[in-house]
């Protein structure tokens, strides 16, 4: 399952997460179920990015910042303070949206994300599994 990070809060973010198999630390994209990651207490995911300022961005320091890494470490909180999960969290810069959207739609990696301002179209919602969106599209 691939999945854009377009939800409303992180727990919605979470639920994607919960439903996809994650990836064990440690182990090179080698998928492993849920189940598997509650056994073992550990997980990674791997989130492919292009800057989209408010979503997803350095700041004047390199540090990721946005709406969306805010939400995604918001969840590894929320799996290590109610499910005792450490959840590592792999980000990704992209050279450009095509390539971001390319390692999400082709690879059939599971555990792996993309975050950006992506626009749902029916063209991409047949190639992805979208979250819901948090915002109403803005491109014009």
């Amino acid at each position: 399952m691939k999945v854009f990070v377009r939800s409303a809060s992180f727990l919605s973010a979470g639920l994607l997460v919960i439903c996809c198999c994650l990836q064990t630390v440690g182990q090179s994209r080698k998928p492993i179920s849920w189940n598997e990651v509650k056994q073992t207490g550990k997980g990674k995911i791997t989130v492919y990015w292009r800057e989209s300022k408010p979503f997803v961005f350095r700041n004047e320091n390199n540090k990721l910042i946005g709406i969306e890494p805010e939400i995604f470490e918001g969840f590894k909180v929320y799996l290590k303070n109610y499910r005792n999960i450490d959840l590592e969290i792999e980000w990704i810069e992209s050279e450009s949206f095509r390539k971001t959207f390319s390692y999400i739609s082709t690879d059939k990696i599971a555990g792996t994300f993309g975050a950006s301002a992506f626009s749902i179209t029916p063209e991409r919602d047949k190639m992805v599994d979208f979250s819901p969106p948090y915002m109403a599209d803005i491109c014009v």
